[in-house]
């Protein structure tokens, strides 16, 4: 029961560090929902996965704290006006996230079979498209050189990606709150 509600517990976190890792929202060059802030809340729910039987989860906690202080270097030069085409540490985050994007949603597969879940199948989906997505936000794609055309089917994409992945986590969340016969504590 225990190893129920610590997991419940994470995948709110994780669904809310996904929103703030996805979603922009700038009020001129301050991002008002970090990337820092969700990579920190992933951070923060790693134990409660660890606990429900994904021990690897937690080898991501270092990850995901170098992954914070990325973005959070990040937020503060773009807050400051300063440049960030850091590209040797811009391409080691990259990587990195691509690695803690797959594991995690491994993680989380395995979980949702491991108490009888029926999200798992589609959170190895979205582990794909995650890693997918990812990839193509790291490749130099010309959104900005006028191809106007080309950012409408991306954007689409995002906005799949976003929706498609909190409503698996809440989803998954939401399984694991029926299996436990009470409400679990916020």
């Amino acid at each position: 029961m225990e190893e129920r509600k610590g997991l419940y517990s994470s995948l709110g976190k994780i669904a809310w560090g996904y929103a703030l890792i996805y979603l922009y929202f700038n009020i001129n060059t301050i991002d008002l929902l970090p990337d820092w802030a969700g990579w920190l809340l992933i951070y923060s729910a790693l134990p409660g996965i660890a606990g429900a039987g994904e021990p690897s989860a937690m080898l991501l906690r270092p990850l995901c704290g170098l992954l914070a202080a990325w973005e959070g270097l990040c937020w503060v030069l773009t807050a400051l006006g300063e440049p960030t085409e850091l590209w040797g540490l811009w391409l080691i985050a990259a990587v990195l996230t691509l690695y803690v994007h797959f594991q995690l949603f491994t993680n989380l597969a395995s979980a949702a079979e491991r108490f009888g879940c029926p999200q798992r199948r589609g959170l190895l989906v979205l582990r794909t498209m995650n890693v997918v997505f990812t990839t193509l936000l790291s490749l130099p794609l010309p959104l900005d050189e006028g191809d106007s055309w080309f950012i409408w089917p991306f954007l689409a994409l995002t906005l799949a990606i976003i929706v498609w992945t909190i409503a698996a986590l809440t989803g998954f969340r939401d399984s694991l709150r029926d299996g436990m016969g009470e409400e679990p504590a916020q």
